[in-house]
This record gives structure tokens, C-alpha cells and sequence, in this order.
């Protein structure tokens, strides 16, 4: 019989260098995003098990539920953007958008272990409320790249998913079906 883990699977301690370089780069994240004028936002680390299953989407079946002492049914956060649209929604809908916040935070999925995946894993980034320009897109794609660069991360490729967003750049080019047919199979 194999001894017990002193710690669960799918978490990990950090210490010496490696602590510090996390704390760095967390750092070096918030300041970029500050940066870009985005506002710190700290949710809790857990809620309400309810909210966070309506909100959660598919990840609702990976939160770490438990009762409170209450027998309030609680949830560890699985995710922070949908902390920060609750924020939002409830407390800040009469405020002008738009909004912009950045974070850094823990966040926890009950998942399969296997391919490097953790059921603890920091969470950081930037959410722009209240905005669906072009020029909203292009700073979210800007501030991504700054970020990658800041982890010091120099080959890497971003793809963009969002066949409208495709098509509008297609319209604005102004372009011939041979030219658009010869773009789409690059």
C-alpha cells in the first residue's frame, strides 16, 4: 500500500526561485495592465455554489463545493471573469463603461490529472466591459501580446477564432474574390 500524499494531487508547493519568479511575473502583469488604464479587481475565493454553477458554463461541473457552517452550499472560484461579470451586474451596472479591470488570482477545477493540468492554477488577465469595437478587440489582442512578451516568450502565435471578426476584416479590405479566397487558405 502506497502512503498517503502530503498534499492532494493536482496542487503543488512553490518556494525559493520558483515562488519568487511567479510573484515576478504576476507583478510584471499587473503593472502592464495598469498600464493600459485596467482598475484592480479582487473577487473572493469562494461564493455561493448557485451563482457560480448558473454562471460557469461547462467548468461548474469541476468546482469544489462545501458547506458552510450555515449550510450554505459554497463553491472555490473554477474562474474569475465570472466573478467580475457578477461584479458588474450587480453592483456597478450604473457606472459609465466602459470598464476595465485586471487580476490575478487563484482558481480551482476538479479535473482529470494528466498532461501537466493542476486542479489549482493562477488565473491572470483583463476584462473590457461595455465595449464591442474593433479598436476594444485590437486592445485586448495588443495587451495579449505585451503579456506573452513579458514572459519573456518570443515564438508564439495568436489565432483569432471569430469568423465575424474574420469577415469584417475581409469587408474592410475591400478585396476580390480571388484575393479573399487566397487570404482565407494561407
Amino acid at each position: 500500500m502506497q502512503p498517503k500524499p502530503l498534499i492532494p494531487h493536482g496542487v503543488g508547493d512553490l518556494f525559493f526561485g520558483f515562488a519568487d519568479k511567479k510573484r515576478q511575473l504576476q507583478r510584471r502583469f499587473m503593472n502592464l495592465f495598469r498600464s493600459w488604464g485596467y482598475s484592480d479587481v479582487i473577487p473572493p475565493e469562494f461564493e455561493y455554489a448557485e451563482f457560480l454553477e448558473r454562471a460557469g458554463g461547462h467548468i461548474s461541473a469541476e468546482m469544489y463545493r462545501f458547506f458552510d457552517p450555515e449550510g450554505q452550499l459554497l463553491a472555490l472560484r473554477p474562474d474569475i471573469t465570472t466573478q467580475i461579470a457578477r461584479i458588474v451586474g450587480t453592483r456597478l451596472y450604473d457606472q459609465p463603461m466602459p470598464l476595465r479591470f485586471c487580476y490575478v488570482g487563484e482558481v480551482f477545477r476538479y479535473s482529470r490529472l494528466g498532461s501537466g493540468r493542476q486542479r489549482e492554477f493562477t488565473q491572470t488577465g483583463v476584462e473590457l466591459i461595455g465595449s464591442s469595437t474593433p479598436e476594444a478587440d485590437a486592445e485586448i489582442l495588443a495587451i495579449a501580446v505585451s503579456a506573452l512578451q513579458e514572459a519573456n516568450l518570443e515564438d508564439f502565435r495568436i489565432t483569432l477564432g471569430q469568423m465575424a471578426f474574420f469577415r469584417g476584416l475581409l469587408a474592410d479590405l475591400s478585396l476580390s474574390p480571388e484575393q479573399e479566397l487566397s487570404l482565407i487558405h494561407i
